[in-house]
């Protein structure tokens, strides 16, 4: 499974979500500073980064704005939680570049998705060719196109090979 990094301050939230990433079996790394979120970045290429808006000490909008402006970084999906009465850090985080921004409530009632959902492969061009649908990342930005099925003849199978068409 893909790696997930999480820029989190809050030492109880960030244990929440450690744990339930540990229950899922997802590969968790949490980070409390900018530059050790971007060296992460850079070196595991996680499937998902998540950022507590309010965390000062993480600097979330700078980051957010620095991940963007590197080509390298730019094309990771990034998601965002807030206080839902905060409605003008969740406009700035948009502009910042944030794919996805949800209130702290929504985030915590949808975390084991969230997680699932980013940590799961992605197939590859040649599964693209098989069954003719793609899911997970195309360009920069995240396709909503549903579940992958587990056992489609497009699965990324598990010694880590590729149904191919021949």
């Amino acid at each position: 499974m893909a790696r997930v990094l999480a820029a989190v301050e809050d030492l109880f939230f960030g244990a929440k979500i450690l744990e339930t990433a540990q229950r899922l079996q997802v590969p968790l790394g949490l980070v409390r500073s900018p530059d050790d979120l971007l060296t992460a970045a850079r070196a595991e290429r996680p499937a998902l980064i998540i950022f507590d808006l309010n965390a000062q000490a993480c600097q979330p909008l700078d980051t957010l704005r620095r991940l963007q402006a590197d080509p390298d970084l730019q094309d990771i999906p990034t998601l965002g939680f807030f206080s839902h009465v905060q409605h003008d850090l969740k406009v700035a985080a948009a502009e910042a570049g944030c794919d996805r921004i949800l209130p702290r409530s929504a985030f915590t009632a949808t975390l084991p998705d969230l997680l699932r959902q980013h940590a799961t492969p992605n197939p590859c061009r040649a599964c693209l060719a098989f069954c003719g649908r793609w899911h997970g990342r195309l360009g920069a930005r995240l396709v909503a196109s549903g579940p992958w099925p587990r056992r489609s003849p497009g699965w990324w199978a598990g010694d880590r090979t590729h149904v191919t068409r021949e």
